[in-house]
């Protein structure tokens, strides 16, 4: 969305500790994530694409977040949550799968909700990972 949100804003709200047990799922959600891009299993991907520590606290700082977030998934991503510090949002889609469907139903959330635009950006998961330039 075309709102700024600092980092520094954003890294304020980050909890100094986190309980073990929201660690530990936050862990698992971390590593079934990974997994299910590895492996391209979309329910897996699904399951695991769960903030529990980051997301709570920094989705009040973007417009509608959750809106949005609803949005993305009743038109079929996998999984939907805050890129980075935010305000940037990323939305999971299987190959194949309702990308444009996903795209414009956030673009119109944020823009009905919120009355903001936002840039769209579609692309395929890196699977070649980091790589030096020179």
């Amino acid at each position: 969305p075309n709102v700024v949100v600092k980092t520094a804003t954003a890294r304020k709200v980050l909890p100094r500790s986190v309980p073990l047990v929201l660690a530990a799922r936050q862990w698992a959600n971390v590593g079934g994530l990974v997994v299910g891009l590895v492996s391209g299993n979309a329910t897996l991907i699904a399951h695991s694409c769960e903030d529990a520590i980051v997301e709570p606290v920094r989705a009040p700082l973007i417009p509608c977040f959750y809106g949005v977030k609803e949005a993305a998934l009743a038109a079929g991503a996998l999984g939907c949550s805050i890129a980075g510090s935010g305000p940037s949002m990323f939305a999971i889609v299987k190959v194949g799968g309702p990308v444009q469907r996903v795209a414009r139903a956030m673009r119109e959330t944020f823009r009905k909700e919120a009355r903001l635009r936002c840039e769209v950006y579609i692309s395929r998961l890196n699977r070649d990972g980091a790589k030096v330039v020179r």
